[in-house]
């Protein structure tokens, strides 16, 4: 059982995600160091099996989510509101924060029959902003496609072969 414990440790502070358990008593049972990196987090603080509660407070003093809570989504500020005020709602299967760092993470938890929580922490920064670029681009698309469409001007697009693939209406007067 020693043996195959700390091969789990190992295996789990190996992991990319960061991996919070937190029993049905409300206190963390277990944390892997993945968790600490992502959270910023002193081992020290987790170490002392805080409660969910605990670790809200803890991240609140350090700013940890922003002035006036303002890296949390409306929906988590609100929960996390709740939570200060002693109501206990459950966590969201799966959600997105900021870190104070700037670092965008996928939270998921999952409730055990018994009550406990497990919950995962992945950084999915590359992916956010991945796809805020594309959406600026695209958005710097629709706007070129909308001067070109209505200029005076004649505008044609073509591929590598020069081969027309678009023009404008502009165009079209122009050459008949």
């Amino acid at each position: 059982l020693t043996a195959k414990t700390s091969a789990l440790e190992v295996t789990l502070d190996s992991m990319a995600q960061g991996i919070l358990s937190i029993g049905v008593d409300g206190r963390t049972n277990f944390y892997n160091q993945r968790l600490l990196q992502l959270l910023d987090m002193p081992e020290a603080v987790m170490a002392a099996h805080p409660t969910m509660e605990d670790i809200m407070r803890y991240q609140l003093e350090h700013h940890h989510y922003g002035d006036d809570l303002a890296l949390l989504d409306d929906a988590s500020r609100a929960r996390l509101k709740q939570w200060l005020a002693g109501e206990r709602p459950p966590f969201p299967a799966n959600y997105f924060r900021r870190t104070s760092s700037g670092s965008m993470l996928e939270v998921k938890s999952r409730y055990l029959d018994d009550g406990a929580v497990v919950r995962t922490f992945t950084d999915v920064t590359p992916y956010f902003d991945a796809q805020q670029k594309l959406a600026a681009s695209e958005a710097q698309a629709r706007k070129l496609a909308l001067v070109a469409a209505h200029t005076d001007n004649a505008v044609t697009i073509t591929d590598a072969s020069r081969r027309i693939e678009w023009v404008n209406e502009g165009f079209t007067r122009l050459t008949g």
